[in-house]
């Protein structure tokens, strides 16, 4: 079975996540102005969430459109629904371009009366004095990288069949040892902040970690192909592997 990380290639882009996010908790505790010019609204940080989470569609995207076809329906389904999610995620992080065309939300309208910050977004509502920003964007974001990097490669440690069949059937990759460490002191980093809007740079994490998952993943065809086929005690009867170019190796993976 193909590790979860190709080996060959670290996952450096939770290294650099930690390190942007290190910067803007050493700029918050030393020099708060430049911190909060970084976090204003439609500042770097806000804008580099919502380039991740478009760059994470875009390579969903083309992942599925070439794998699409070699995989089962639970595959196609996680798949596209992680890429229409990245794809909503970058659109409601620039409310819908609300801003870049200068449109104004009505006076008087449900959005005016209980979005935040009178905004064509639904992260900023706020319901009966909770905010669904926090809701999203502490606990619900936390809840899904806790599931991701902690619950579930306990849940799979040591069970190689099911990890592959996982990622063949379902498109989920496992993470290692060396990213849950990472992302783990990227989490810890980010709710360090001690400023408003720290919100804005736990953010970060989850477009970050999507994205680097989608680009680095290299796992065998054949590999998790195999592995899933002896794992039902069958042969690989009705797969069809991809076409593979002359004088590379095996195709990568989910």
């Amino acid at each position: 079975m193909p590790p979860p990380f190709d080996s060959r290639r670290p996952v450096r882009g939770l290294y650099v996540l930690l390190a942007a996010l290190s910067t803007l908790l050493a700029l918050a505790v030393f020099a708060p102005s430049a911190y909060r010019v970084l976090v204003r609204e439609d500042g770097p940080v806000e804008w580099l969430t919502a380039v991740g989470l478009l760059a994470t569609a875009l390579a969903l995207g083309v992942r599925y459109r070439e794998r699409a076809r070699y995989r089962p329906r639970t595959w196609r389904i996680v798949v596209g629904a992680a890429a229409a999610a990245a794809l909503f995620g970058c659109a409601e992080e620039i409310s819908w371009g609300q801003r870049m065309v200068g449109y104004e939300v009505a006076e008087g309208s449900l959005l005016a009366q209980y979005n935040a910050q009178g905004e064509l977004n639904l992260h900023n509502l706020s319901v009966g004095g909770v905010k669904l920003n926090k809701v999203i964007f502490t606990w619900a974001l936390g809840a899904v990288l806790f599931a991701y990097f902690v619950v579930y490669p306990l849940a799979t440690r040591g069970r190689g069949a099911l990890r592959a069949r996982l990622l063949h059937d379902w498109g989920i990759p496992t993470p290692d040892g060396e990213s849950v460490v990472v992302a783990g002191l990227c989490a810890v980093v980010a709710q360090a902040i001690p400023l408003s809007r720290s919100s804005e740079a736990f953010e970060l994490i989850l477009p970050a970690v999507a994205l680097v998952t989608v680009l680095q993943w290299r796992g065998g065809e054949s590999g998790d192909a195999a592995t899933v086929g002896r794992a039902r005690g069958r042969s690989r009867v009705g797969f069809t592997p991809p076409p593979v170019a002359a004088g590379s190796g095996s195709a990568s993976s989910a």
